[in-house]
């Protein structure tokens, strides 16, 4: 949760947790930029083909530690 919030560019958890509450639309902007910014460290968008995007979700998950290999599976 700590590096989902890092990666929104809330500072604290307090911050992070009042605009999860709120949803409102610069949180889910955040949510949509995060995403996007994802994606495109592993060369997909998007607007990619759904078989590009699941190969680009394998191989985020291949360069995570092991435990969380497992409890992904």
């Amino acid at each position: 949760m700590e590096a989902y919030m890092r990666a929104l560019g809330y500072p604290n958890s307090y911050e992070f947790h009042k605009a999860l509450d709120a949803n409102g639309p610069d949180f889910r902007e955040r949510v949509r930029l995060a995403k996007t910014k994802l994606l495109e460290k592993f060369g997909v968008s998007l607007g990619h083909e759904w078989g590009e995007i699941v190969d680009a979700f394998k191989r985020m998950e291949a360069g995570l530690p092991e435990q969380y290999q497992a409890y992904c599976r």
